[in-house]
């Protein structure tokens, strides 16, 4: 019933995120809204080969704008995404599934090359308009992806007495989010926005976590379940002690 002081913008990676970002704000007596639409990251004037036109991510990054324009009481927007698809194009370890192409009104032709152009416009793009709102900006890095399904790989594991997939290391996600790291380095340094890392909770050792006591962090081979999300929690209190 309280007045919403916070928004959760983003895909299906925000979705997998807002359970705990909600606990977190619960405890300090916040409560948020959500805006959230699979395939869609918080990316300003970009269209995402294959699917954007069923999606229409365009539209409904300028839904989210206008609503938060017209939400004063909201002083604090998250933004999380799975940065690395759309900056990269590319899938990653055993992950099935079309390379993706990023474009917008100054792109010339669809390129993996391009997609580094447009991603640190379109992501910049966005943050200045809710920076001009007068929003304090939370940019979430990404989670690691796995590259294999989860609890399915897993379940067939101790099924047929197997060793596991040797889990994504620090190293591999360093190289993975190389780009994204740096783009949201210089989005970082912007007064009001501030990057927090997934990876600091869940890159505990050389290799990241997949499992936690047992029960998997990840439902398919990149989003966090519940248990994943709850993880990450000290995560957000930040946001919320400001």
């Amino acid at each position: 019933a309280a007045t919403p002081t916070f928004l959760v913008w983003g895909d299906s990676h925000a979705r997998a995120l807002a359970d705990a970002i909600g606990a977190s704000g619960a405890q300090s007596g916040a409560a948020g809204l959500l805006a959230l639409r699979p395939g869609c990251a918080p990316l300003r004037d970009a269209e995402v080969s294959g699917h954007d036109a069923e999606h229409d991510c365009n539209a409904f990054t300028e839904a989210v704008l206008d609503l938060s324009a017209r939400s004063p009481g909201v002083t604090d927007v998250v933004l999380a995404g799975r940065w690395a698809l759309l900056a990269e194009g590319t899938r990653f370890g055993r992950e099935s599934g079309e390379t993706v192409y990023l474009s917008d009104s100054a792109t010339a032709g669809r390129s993996l090359a391009e997609n580094h152009r447009v991603f640190a416009r379109a992501l910049r793009g966005a943050v200045e308009a809710l920076v001009a709102q007068g929003k304090r900006i939370w940019i979430v890095a990404a989670v690691p992806e796995v590259g294999w399904n989860v609890p399915s790989v897993l379940a067939r594991s101790q099924r047929f007495g197997r060793a596991p997939p040797v889990a994504p290391t620090r190293a591999e996600y360093a190289t993975r989010q190389a780009f994204v790291l740096a783009t949201l380095d210089e989005l970082d340094a912007l007064p009001g926005v501030e990057v927090l890392r997934p990876d600091a909770l869940l890159c505990r050792d050389v290799h990241c976590d997949v499992t936690r006591d047992g029960l998997p962090l990840y439902f398919d081979s990149h989003h966090l379940t519940r248990l994943g999300g709850t993880t990450l929690e000290p995560l957000f209190a930040n946001i919320f002690t400001r």
